[in-house]
């Protein structure tokens, strides 16, 4: 059995440097009680995906993920011969440390057989919208599917204002694209910023709709959500429900 090409990265002082970057690789567990680690350095926030897949029941993928200086996250959640899949959402700037083990058994020998790790480095998107942090700076709507805007929620705090002049009659509000596992809420003012109505999305949709009736005149809308995230753009938009 030959060592893998990221030899000697047996652990983290001896991790094998890699390009930030999509890419694929092969491995195996040529010593008792193998690890083997690679290092990344993240040139801009994003999103940090690592896969491994085997080709034998005799190893059971078991994934270490470390931000420089941070705690160690260890993913071990299916069996024997089964992928096994670690990410980071809106990882920072920085160096990463990487470590496949084979979770098989305490002290596993080594192992005939080969794993394939995928790593995927997906960037963050800008936010298009900015600056549109109060009603002063809201961007404008105009009802209908072509007149949809994308946006983000870059920040904690972050807050997207939106401004609508309404001839009246009904309408819907169109918000789609909410990122998995995060909460938006849709708030909508008068011209005198009065409050005319709230509503939050549900657990694990990735939509909110809502009809509304309005008189003649200008409106503001305020998007916010309980987390950030720089991963996926949020669509935004008013139809004509008449």
């Amino acid at each position: 059995m030959l060592p893998d090409r990221t030899e000697p990265g047996f652990d983290r002082d001896s991790a094998y440097a890699i390009e930030p970057r999509t890419q694929t690789w092969s491995g195996t567990f040529d010593r008792e009680d193998d690890e083997d680690w690679t290092t990344v350095k993240l040139p801009q926030s994003g999103t940090l995906k690592v896969t491994v897949e085997t080709d034998t029941t005799r190893i059971d993928p078991a994934i270490t993920l470390q931000r420089d200086g941070q705690a160690v996250v260890r993913t071990d959640t299916n069996g024997d011969g089964l992928p096994e899949t670690a990410s980071m959402k809106n990882a920072p700037a920085g160096r990463y440390y990487i470590g496949v083990s084979n979770a098989a058994a305490d002290g596993a020998p080594p192992v005939t057989g080969t794993y394939t790790v995928r790593l995927e480095y997906i960037t963050t998107y800008a936010d298009l919208g900015e600056p549109n942090g109060g009603p002063l700076t809201s961007a404008a709507l105009n009802p209908g599917a072509a007149s949809i805007l994308k946006g983000l929620i870059s920040s904690k705090g972050d807050e997207d204002w939106f401004r609508f002049k309404a001839p009246g009659g009904r309408y819907q509000w169109k918000l789609d694209g909410i990122p998995e596992g995060s909460t938006f809420k849709l708030t909508v003012y008068n011209k005198e910023l009065k409050l005319l109505g709230q509503w939050s999305s549900k657990a694990k949709s990735a939509s909110l709709n809502v009809l509304q009736k309005l008189a003649a005149g200008t409106y503001y809308a305020r998007i916010t959500a309980d987390r950030a995230d720089r991963s996926a753009y949020y669509r935004f938009g008013v139809m004509n429900a008449d």
